[in-house]
């Protein structure tokens, strides 16, 4: 996680940044074992938690 943290201190941090599939890095930690801080940091520098990946799934889909 020390990597994401100091990634997500430069301006040019997007949170809301989507792959090939539309997953944003919220949808990819919330499928994570113990993701829990992860998912809280994203939240925190703003990921918007309505974004849809390509298939019109959310994040909350991937943590249950």
């Amino acid at each position: 996680m020390p990597i994401v943290e100091l990634l997500a201190q430069r301006k040019s941090f997007d949170p809301d940044v989507q792959d090939g599939s539309g997953w944003t890095p919220l949808m990819i930690a919330s499928s994570l074992r113990d993701s829990e801080d992860l998912v809280e940091l994203l939240l925190q520098k703003g990921a918007d938690v309505n974004m849809k990946n390509f298939n019109g799934q959310v994040w909350i889909y991937n943590s249950i």
